[in-house]
């Protein structure tokens, strides 16, 4: 090997080595902060590096004019969670409330008629019509685990429901999102 050769070959192994090492003796503080990052997302909490959010729930989602139909576009499924260790004993496992509500609109929220939650199939309820417009057709169940749901949104005067979904993941530090 030239000694070129070997003036390469240490560049390119040199700063993987030296992150590896850095990493190596600070990873108790990486843990802190990235522990830290996962918390506030799973809470709701926004952060933003650069131009990218994270966690946010959307505030200003469009409305269609009173002609215009709702869409998928003007409608979000939004959730939270925290634990409900009252029910582990019964249930065996650990629990967790889980809200789900829709985000729109003002105007949007006044043409839904009602709100079909499809739940995991597990659930001995796992269809639920919601027609409270008030508290945003509010679902609140227990769950132990992580699943899709899905929501068929009827709104008035229109014949095709529109069909949303979500994941539902568990927190144990989520918030009330009625609570504003």
């Amino acid at each position: 090997m030239t000694p070129e050769q070997y003036i390469s070959l240490t560049e390119k192994i040199i700063w993987p080595l030296f992150l590896i090492i850095f990493y190596w003796l600070n990873r108790k503080s990486f843990k802190k902060i990235f522990t830290a990052l996962v918390s506030r997302i799973e809470s709701g909490a926004e952060i933003q590096i650069s131009s990218i959010k994270v966690g946010e729930i959307p505030v200003s989602l469009p409305s269609p004019t009173k002609t215009e139909k709702v869409t998928h576009n003007h409608l979000a499924i939004l959730h939270s969670s925290w634990r409900y260790p009252k029910k582990d004993k019964e249930f065996g496992e650990p629990m967790y409330v889980i809200q789900v509500i829709i985000q729109a609109n003002s105007d949007v929220l006044d043409r839904i008629e009602y709100v079909k939650y499809h739940l995991h199939p597990s659930y001995p309820n796992n269809l639920q019509t919601k027609t409270n417009r008030a508290n945003n057709f509010e679902l609140k169940e227990l769950a132990w685990g992580e699943s899709n749901i899905g929501a068929e949104v009827k709104v008035k005067g229109q014949e095709e429901s529109i069909n949303l979904s979500r994941y539902i993941n568990l927190s144990g530090t989520g918030k009330n999102l009625l609570n504003k």
